[in-house]
């Protein structure tokens, strides 16, 4: 994407690989999952803030976490069925994600599942 001369100046700027960002700002997040994404690609979602501790609930596979300020997670948000609770008290959550059709638009490869026979030819 560098090489293209349209997202030279982008590129510069845009030090991430996920190609969405969110702010969500003291509120509940209903459990969903994240339909415009792909199943091999991963979300990553941390909160900050004081507040008490709200919950993250991943119902689909019957686990609940404590979402303390600070805590970092990464999911496959269109695999995982995903919520967090209202907190008491001031929460931020960033959520960056990526979009299947921001990748279409670009022409960029997809990523697909990391396998552990991609690593086997890699020099040591």
């Amino acid at each position: 994407m560098g090489s293209d001369a349209n997202l030279e100046d982008v590129m510069k700027l845009w030090y991430s690989i996920f190609n969405g960002a969110q702010v969500i700002s003291n509120r509940e997040t209903p459990v969903h999952r994240d339909n415009n994404s792909r199943s091999e690609w991963y979300d990553l979602l941390t909160t900050v803030g004081p507040y008490r501790e709200a919950i993250l609930e991943l119902p689909g596979v019957g686990l609940r976490f404590r979402y303390r300020s600070g805590t970092v997670v990464g999911l496959c948000g269109r695999v995982l069925s995903h919520g967090v609770s209202d907190a008491d008290g001031e929460r931020i959550c960033l959520a960056y994600y990526m979009r299947e059709n921001v990748q279409a638009r670009l022409g960029t490869e997809f990523a697909d599942w990391n396998r552990w026979d991609s690593y086997k030819n890699l020099a040591m």
